[in-house]
């Protein structure tokens, strides 16, 4: 999950205040639906275009409101239908998708959800680089009738449902309108959502207006008139919104749960859900320096140099899980007996150093993204790594440079908290590309494409894939402290704002006043 810590809010909430007398309200309206919604995000969108965006919260919060996805992921991990009505496996392997379109539906401007539009939809997804782990083996996009579309892969994928939810990228599907002209999508939004963006009312970078879709296929689920996006950088300035009714939604941090609770506010934690807090090694490869990290000692050394029940409640109390995978509870590739694979031993993690050559440690930097209490938690890395000799050197920059930053080949790791997704998305991190020195991890592949065969949710599969986590594992190179829990701090009188380990996304869409 990506957020960022920049300053700003204040004036403009002010201004807010005093102009709209608290747009935070939840009473209803006439025909019952919630006047306005106002929440805050910590950081801006770096894009609206639902091809470019992040998809990770908050920032994903963007297009949630207005992008209708194939398949929506509900609250408790299961699957229900969203543009798409049934979709399925054809044959076995899992090389064959076929997806059945909802009829009738319409996009915000006014265009109509079809076979081939969604097929053009797909492919654009397909031209952006950072969408390659979700659909890096389609070979062929067929329309098999005016609803029903057909999806070949070169090899097995048994996470595709899971890929065309809300929670990526190709779930969210842009209009033949939106696709015409590609250039707009920045600017305004093309979905068959609930909502769409009003960029009259809109101030990039501060404040995004959402009003109702009137082609909207379903008017039940329509809950407010209007629906606003507040960017309040700073966690103290987004409570303080909170407490005056500015907003009404927030994610808090473990600091401020007392201070909520004692004013009233909801305070909804699930285990876990935050995601993983990665240490992710950035080139595993020992060709560039410092080639220590080409070593499996110096790496399985840093994984038990950590002390993370004592790093975590120091930074997140109670409200964390201890699992060093990528995965949480109940979601696809999970083991327990994998949950805390390094536990701390500073003397083994010594040994270790010094079997690898380097007994009195090496020098790295690391880029720690502006997600809520990354930086502390690079801090904290920083301080247990120096007792085995590893002197790192910590920036934690605004997005924009922190996505710089990762991209220069400059720093040897990489600070991020991951989405918790399924294993088969996740595993494509693992897989050779820039982002880990293009480095082959033995026997991965293999792994994967096994798993990946298996009939999702069969015995064979659940043990195919456990054996994907294991090899991630032994590789170390995503050095995992543990998983804090999600928090959204929200006022009285709204509902709906569930999630779990299973699905770990807070989803605006289903929050409504009550």
């Amino acid at each position: 999950m990506r957020r960022a810590s920049h300053m700003a809010m204040l004036a403009s909430l002010a201004v807010l205040a005093a102009a709209c007398g608290g747009p935070g309200s939840s009473q209803s309206g006439p025909t019952g639906v919630g006047t306005t919604l106002t929440f805050a995000s910590s950081i801006p969108p770096t894009t609206i275009n639902p091809a470019l965006s992040q998809d990770a919260v908050p920032e994903e919060w963007y297009d949630d409101i207005a992008y209708e996805p194939f398949i929506v992921a509900d609250a408790n991990g299961s699957l229900s239908p969203g543009l798409a009505l049934s979709w399925g496996y054809v044959g076995t392997g899992n090389t064959t998708f076929v997806m059945n379109l909802r009829p009738h539906v319409r996009f915000s401007d006014g265009s109509a959800l079809t076979a081939a539009g969604a097929k053009a939809d797909i492919e654009y997804m397909m031209t952006n680089p950072g969408n390659g782990q979700y659909l890096h083996g389609v070979t062929a996009i067929n329309v098999l009738g005016p609803l029903r579309l057909e999806i070949r892969l070169s090899t097995p994928d048994a996470a595709l449902p899971y890929t065309f939810t809300q929670n990526h990228n190709p779930g969210w599907v842009i209009s033949p309108a939106g696709l015409a002209d590609k250039a707009a999508l920045a600017s305004s939004t093309h979905g068959a959502g609930p909502y769409m963006l009003d960029a009259a009312a809109t101030i990039a970078d501060s404040t995004y207006v959402y009003v109702p879709n009137p082609y909207y296929y379903d008017k039940a689920a329509v809950h407010w008139q209007k629906v606003v996006i507040k960017v309040i950088s700073d966690p103290s300035a987004a409570l303080a919104a909170l407490t005056s009714g500015q907003i009404q939604v927030m994610q808090g941090e473990y600091s401020q749960i007392s201070t909520a609770q004692s004013s009233g506010f909801n305070v909804t934690a699930e285990p876990g859900t935050f995601g993983p807090v990665t240490i992710s090694v950035a080139d595993a490869s020992g060709k560039t320096p410092p080639q220590a990290l080409g070593s499996l000692k110096v790496r399985q050394a840093l994984a038990y140099a950590l002390d993370r029940p004592a790093i975590m409640t120091a930074l997140y109390g109670r409200y964390w899980l201890l699992d060093e995978e990528q995965q949480t509870p109940g979601q696809v590739g999970y083991v327990p007996a994998l949950a805390y694979e390094y536990p701390y031993n500073l003397a083994k993690a010594r040994q270790l150093m010094a079997q690898a050559g380097y007994p009195h440690g090496f020098s790295a930097a690391i880029s720690c993204s502006p997600q809520l209490g990354q930086a502390l938690a690079c801090d904290a890395v920083k301080a247990a790594w120096a007792k085995i000799g590893v002197n790192l050197t910590v920036s934690a920059p605004p997005q924009n440079v922190w996505v710089t930053q990762i991209l220069s080949g400059k720093y040897q790791f990489v600070g991020v908290t991951l989405l918790a997704t399924h294993i088969a998305i996740q595993a494509t991190f693992f897989e050779p590309g820039p982002t880990n020195g293009f480095t082959v991890i033995p026997g991965l592949q293999a792994a994967l494409n096994a798993a990946n065969s298996q009939v999702p949710g069969s015995a064979q599969a659940t043990q195919d894939w456990a054996a994907v986590q294991r090899i991630e594992m032994n590789f170390a190179d995503e050095i995992v402290l543990g998983a804090p829990d999600v928090l959204m701090f929200s006022a009285k009188g709204i509902r709906g704002i569930d999630y779990s380990s299973a699905e770990p996304v807070p989803y605006p869409l289903t929050w409504y006043p009550g």
